[in-house]
């Protein structure tokens, strides 16, 4: 027994103990964060098992007469939208087991709980939709990476559209790159379809700017016109303006002579400019 007591001693002896590291204030605070976070994901995932089999779901989402089952816990904790339905308006929902989701698309939508759920983002190309689905549920990440990625597929064949979607919705930066990829490919764009459909205070905007990339302003005119004839009736009124805009003086003097000056819609503006005049005089006889 004395033998094996001296073993013991002798083992417990040769036995290294780790020094006890005193952790700093921010060291504590990192490894509670990771702690948390782990936790977060886990909690996470936990939720995304119980969506794909519809488990515990308490409330369906309707788009275009499709439906995804969701839990009003997780809408409202992703989207102050939903939380404002759910809670402050609840009593306004004929079915609390039910929200219509008035002018977005199945795709989209099934595109956003995808996103809420999981917190990541497949667009499929539906960059307009997503943008005004992240605006309209207050999910700003979403309409963010959305627009930048919008940005991103900018060309002569597309930037009319999206110009004109940035300016209705009030996206500045992707108006810009719109607007500077439609200044520096001016040929592409006005023989695009897209051109025949600007609005009039676009084209405005699009013809008065001097970085339009021209060598001359003989397609410039051509421009207005191929424009305006494209819905003759309502677009001449424009005309005058439109013609504004156009720099004759850096035409070509054969242009002028016989594309200008032989083109039907000029004497039909001469005869707007005159008219003024005249019923002034006879006001005045």
């Amino acid at each position: 027994m004395a033998s094996r007591g001296r073993k013991g001693a002798q083992r417990k002896a040769n036995v290294k103990t780790t020094p006890t590291v005193q952790m700093t204030e921010e060291q504590y605070n990192a490894s509670r964060q990771a702690i948390v976070e782990r936790y977060q994901a886990r909690l996470l995932k936990g939720i995304q098992k119980l969506f794909k089999p519809d488990k515990l779901t308490d409330v369906v989402l309707v788009a275009e007469g499709q439906t995804i089952p969701c839990h009003k816990v997780m809408l409202a904790a992703a989207s102050e939208y939903f939380r404002d339905k759910f809670i402050a308006k609840a009593a306004e929902l004929k079915d609390p087991g039910r929200l219509e989701m008035e002018n977005m698309d199945f795709l989209t939508l099934k595109i956003v709980i995808h996103y809420i759920y999981s917190g990541y983002i497949n667009t499929s190309g539906c960059y307009r939709s997503l943008i005004l689905a992240g605006r309209l549920l207050k999910l700003p990440r979403l309409a963010a990476i959305c627009e930048q990625q919008l940005i991103q597929t900018i060309d002569k064949s597309n930037c009319v559209s999206i110009h004109a979607f940035a300016k209705e919705h009030e996206l500045p930066d992707t108006g810009t790159k719109a607007m500077e990829t439609m200044l520096d490919c001016f040929s592409d764009v006005v023989n695009s379809e897209e051109f025949k459909e600007m609005e009039v205070a676009s084209l405005l905007e699009y013809l008065s700017d001097d970085r339009l990339n021209v060598p001359i302003e003989d397609p410039v005119f051509e421009a207005v016109m191929l424009w305006v004839k494209h819905d003759q009736q309502a677009r001449t009124q424009h005309l005058a303006a439109l013609l504004d805009q156009v720099r004759l003086a850096w035409c070509s003097v054969d242009f002028l002579q016989n594309v200008v000056a032989q083109e039907p819609l000029m004497a039909t503006l001469a005869c707007q400019t005159t008219e003024p005049l005249q019923n002034t005089e006879k006001a005045s006889s």
